[in-house]
């Protein structure tokens, strides 16, 4: 007598044992009861001994494996599109692994609330206002990008004026420093130039800035690296001759 059909997604990952009203797990090799007609042991198990397996959802039939025939069974599986479980033996025990299967709702991204994106709106406003930046903040890539990191990392908390004075300021800058050497050592010229000024508090500044042509993948590109700037205590009016 063939076993009955299972319309449950469940019996994927189970053999039905008839006579004691209980399933073996194709994994662990696990007998869980289903004795009151429930799925409830089974789903509880796949969830708390083997979270890596993603559960399918919609109703799809499957057959005992231990009762039908391996060739229509295959034939079966593949026009239900099912997904296949590599299971890894040992000697000791059996482990599965599962291959995850993407949602669309990964590529699909919904659109904020119009309240939340009104209550953001006036939080750039006041950041812009309060902090006295330039209205072309909410341009420059960086920006852009800080805010598209923060957005898909929910918990995140900013690093306070010490930390970021101390700690990550010093370790960005060896960072960007190291890259500057090694892009200045590929180019094949530079071109330096030089600016001093002087602040509103009466301090005066010279810098350097170095200009290459960097080749990325047989294209071109006009790269300005800022080698240095420092304070300037000497006089740096011009002289007339």
């Amino acid at each position: 007598m063939t076993s009955r059909r299972k319309h449950s997604s469940l019996w994927m990952h189970f053999t039905e044992e008839k006579e004691s009203k209980r399933a073996k797990c194709k994994y662990c090799s696990s007998y869980i009861s289903f004795a009151g007609g429930s799925n409830g042991n089974l789903t509880r198990h796949i969830k708390t001994k083997h979270s890596a397996i993603s559960l399918v959802s919609e109703r799809q039939d499957f057959i005992n494996l231990s009762d039908s025939d391996p060739h229509q069974t295959s034939q079966t599986a593949s026009r239900n599109g099912n997904s296949q479980f590599l299971a890894i033996s040992s000697s000791s025990s059996t482990s599965a692994v599962s291959s995850l299967q993407n949602s669309i709702t990964q590529y699909i991204h919904k659109p904020p609330p119009i309240r939340k994106v009104e209550e953001i709106d006036r939080q750039v406003v006041k950041m812009v206002a309060k902090g006295h930046n330039a209205l072309r903040i909410v341009e420059e890539p960086e920006m852009r990008k800080l805010i598209q990191l923060v957005s898909n990392c929910p918990g995140y908390q900013l690093p306070s004026r010490k930390t970021l004075s101390t700690n990550l300021m010093s370790n960005v800058h060896q960072e960007l420093q190291s890259e500057a050497r090694i892009k200045i050592k590929a180019a094949v010229a530079l071109s330096l130039t030089t600016d001093s000024w002087t602040s509103s508090n009466n301090e005066s500044y010279i810098a350097v800035t170095a200009h290459f042509i960097e080749f990325i993948d047989d294209e071109t590109k006009l790269c300005s690296i800022l080698l240095t700037c420092e304070s300037f205590s000497d006089r740096h009016k011009r002289e007339f001759m």
